[in-house]
């Protein structure tokens, strides 16, 4: 393949097609205002039915990543009692290097999965600025519960307590078993 020359004004990767992450999946790239515009024209278009296909949407992914994560780990010679913990270490790294937010996680022991996750500058809640305050982050908290119902093999409850949307100055997770 001919790889093209910088151009004033322009930068395009040519060399790492396809762009890979978690082991060789192919990723794809989109602006944060694209993805925005999608997820607000899927609360326009359903409504509250927005809201769900959003969740449902990030909780299969979040089973995903999971799993991806679980599997490399593993590879690394992670026992596997140990790899719930260590990819709940891993995870909010991965979301920030995604461009998806600017993670805060609060301590645990790991014994139990009670945890508080704060995340700043969500391009989830950037995008609804302005908008409904029953609109919430609804795919990050179906990605984090796909995330932990996968690693803890049960339901997990995850609650959004404050949102960016609602006039908050971050968005917070509670996360507790059932």
């Amino acid at each position: 393949m001919e790889h093209t020359r910088p151009r004033r004004g322009f930068v395009a990767d040519t060399l790492h097609f396809p762009l890979t992450s978690r082991g060789g999946l192919r990723m794809i790239l989109f602006s944060a205002e694209f993805i925005s515009m999608a997820f607000k024209k899927i609360h326009e278009v359903f409504g509250s039915g927005g809201s769900v296909i959003l969740f449902e949407s990030g909780y299969e992914y979040g089973k995903a990543l999971a799993e991806s994560f679980a599997k490399m780990l593993l590879k690394t010679g992670i026992p596997r009692d140990k790899i719930a913990e260590a990819v709940i270490q891993v995870l909010p790294e991965y979301g920030m290097s995604a461009g998806w937010y600017i993670p805060v996680v609060e301590p645990s022991d790991f014994k139990k999965p009670i945890i508080t996750f704060k995340v700043y500058e969500t391009f989830e809640a950037k995008a609804y600025k302005g908008r409904p305050a029953s609109w919430g982050c609804d795919f990050l908290r179906g990605v984090i519960k796909g995330v932990l119902d996968t690693l803890y093999e049960k339901d997990i409850e995850v609650r959004e307590v404050k949102c960016r949307i609602k006039g908050d100055e971050y968005c917070e997770f509670r996360i507790e078993g059932k």
